[in-house]
């Protein structure tokens, strides 16, 4: 949409002579699509993973420009790219004794 001063929305922001979704719209909009990486975004940004659709006109390619005083922290925020959790993390650690104990002895081993 262009800028045009009279139908000037409050809750969106303007860069140039583009109106933006607001931070918040965009950046859930953005963690629906199961992206990771900033790398994934700017392939998805250019059209480049049509298996997760096309970017919406009212989505900045470069958020981090567009957003720099509305919210914007970082390309994990962005994202909501959580670092992956442990492997053996919903084990504890009684549990991974016995595993332990079990591998290194090759006998089974209960501790509790």
């Amino acid at each position: 949409m262009a800028y045009r001063p009279g139908e000037r929305r409050s809750n969106t922001v303007q860069t140039a002579f583009h109106e933006w979704k607001p931070f918040e719209e965009a950046r859930a909009f953005v963690r629906n699509l199961g992206l990771r990486r900033q790398r994934d975004w700017y392939a998805y940004a250019k059209g480049k993973m049509p298996q997760v659709g096309a970017r919406p006109l009212d989505i900045p390619w470069n958020p981090q420009r567009t957003y720099k005083d509305k919210g914007w922290n970082d390309w994990r925020d962005w994202l909501r790219a959580q670092r992956q959790e442990p492997l053996f993390a919903w084990l504890d650690s009684v549990a991974l004794n016995e595993i332990a104990i079990t591998v290194s002895t090759g006998t089974t081993v209960k501790t509790r």
